[in-house]
């Protein structure tokens, strides 16, 4: 065994490893006993299972091999889903998860009582009833929970009337609830009603996200109407609060009253320590004119990250928690009428200067916009950003070039994949444009293509010793 495989402690080499990739850690297993050893634990303790034939072979393994046992204690994490891009397209059903499967994840479940967290992203829920019932009685350090709730087949019903799957949510003691419905649903209180009993079952909730898009112009809920179930009830430790969706309605005028008559106020009020807040897009309403910078750092004081419309980011940035936010994300798909650009200037001429501001996202998914007009002067206030994310067509990769010498200490940049892979001074590609876009950049480290609903793609850039650039194309690893 090499000498430098004894020099670093257990612990050190422990510290390195939790922080790398699932293919590093698989090569680092190979080197010795003892790195086999130490990567075992972070090689399992999250399980991703996209297809029928990985759960069939993990089940398995957990069930019938010798060697279940030590998996079993190191499994935290479980992510069932439809697999990479079968979400969103045809792909051959035999390969998928699907109802038959349900007695072999039941199995799985059953056999995984050091479960931490749960994620249900199946395109279906018949069969789930039993899956969750199976989770309660079998992990009970079960702690976080995501589901996907599709949109109801075609004589189905709805999910949320009286029957067994509504008595599918009902874990109590959970931290961290993520809920994403996609099913339409008729009748707006029984949704509501069945959310606030679930949530009431979780007094030391840290983490609530809920994502609703129903296919129909009906299926809409009002934020008043939730929050007013739930206005006796306090969660002490909440810290991440996201309402997002095409389903979701806040009612932002009432959100200037007193909180009184604005349970969405009363709920901001009782929780002060809230850092993360999201919402989704909204179209004007004539109350973003009377909302001042006051009400935000009075609602929001704590505040670290936000994902929302163009009013409110406005407005956060324009007030004293442009000092402490790290994190924003602009939902808004705002154009200038004159020039077809998405219009920032709003938020660009009230921000003040952000020196915390790691991550700044232009997330409106427009094929149609030609460019971000005001985004050169709102990157200006961010001295210290590191990713930079850029979700709007360009008809030229120059202009997105032309916004790099503003943002010295960019790590990371996503842009739409639409964009013209062209520079004006004749670098076509992303094997030609990436290096003079890493020289312009000094520390970028990868770009990232974003299509529709996902990442498509990532390139590395690599710089040799004597100054060199060379990109890495990698289209499964992340960063």
């Amino acid at each position: 065994m090499p000498v430098y495989q004894n020099v670093l402690l257990p612990e050190i080499l422990h510290c390195v490893f939790k922080d790398l990739s699932i293919s590093d850690l698989t090569k680092l297993s190979l080197v010795c006993r003892k790195w086999e050893a130490l990567a075992f634990p972070h090689l399992h303790s999250t399980v991703y299972l996209g297809c029928a034939s990985h759960l069939e072979n993990f089940a398995h393994r957990i069930v019938a091999t010798s060697d279940s046992p030590s998996i079993v204690s190191q499994v935290r994490v479980l992510v069932i889903d439809a697999g990479p891009r079968q979400k969103y397209y045809n792909y051959d059903e035999r390969s998928m998860i699907s109802e038959q499967h349900m007695k072999t994840l039941r199995k799985l479940a059953d056999n995984l009582p050091n479960l931490e967290y749960f994620s249900w992203e199946l395109k279906f829920l018949r069969g789930s009833v039993s899956v969750m019932k199976t989770l309660r009685a079998n992990c009970p350090s079960l702690r976080s929970l995501r589901c996907l709730v599709p949109e109801s087949e075609e004589g189905e019903g709805s999910w949320f009337e009286e029957g067994p799957r509504c008595r599918m949510f009902r874990f109590t003691g959970l931290l961290h609830f993520s809920w994403e419905i996609e099913a339409t649903f008729d009748n707006e209180s029984s949704l509501l009603e069945r959310l606030a009993q679930s949530l009431r079952a979780c007094p030391d909730l840290k983490t609530l996200e809920l994502s609703f898009n129903g296919f129909d112009d009906e299926s809409s809920w009002s934020t008043e109407n939730f929050w007013s179930k739930l206005r006796d009830v306090t969660f002490r430790s909440l810290r991440t609060f996201r309402a997002v969706g095409s389903s979701i309605i806040p009612d932002w005028p009432l959100l200037l009253d007193s909180p009184d008559k604005s349970a969405l106020r009363a709920f901001f009020l009782r929780h002060p320590n809230l850092r993360s807040i999201g919402f989704g897009p909204m179209p004007p309403t004539g109350c973003e004119r009377s909302l001042e910078v006051t009400d935000v750092e009075t609602l929001f004081p704590s505040l670290t990250e936000f994902e929302g419309p163009v009013f409110l980011s406005r407005l956060i940035v324009g007030s004293a928690l442009a000092d402490q936010i790290e994190s924003l994300t602009i939902t808004d798909d705002a154009q200038d009428v004159n020039t077809g650009a998405i219009d920032l200037s709003p938020v660009a001429w009230m921000a003040k200067r952000m020196p915390r501001l790691r991550r700044l996202a232009i997330n409106i998914w427009n094929i149609h916009s030609d460019g971000v007009s005001g985004l050169d002067e709102l990157l200006q206030c961010a001295p210290s950003l590191k990713e930079l994310k850029i979700v709007v067509k360009f008809t030229e990769l120059d202009e997105i070039v032309d916004l790099l010498p503003h943002v010295p200490c960019l790590q990371g940049l996503s842009i739409y994949f639409p964009s013209v892979m062209e520079l004006r001074t004749g670098e076509s590609g992303w094997n030609e444009c990436l290096p003079l876009m890493a020289k312009v950049c000094p520390q970028l480290q990868y770009v990232c293509e974003v299509a529709a609903w996902e990442e498509t793609g990532y390139w590395w850039i690599v710089r040799g010793r004597g100054g060199e650039i060379s990109v890495v194309p990698d289209g499964i690893r992340r960063p």
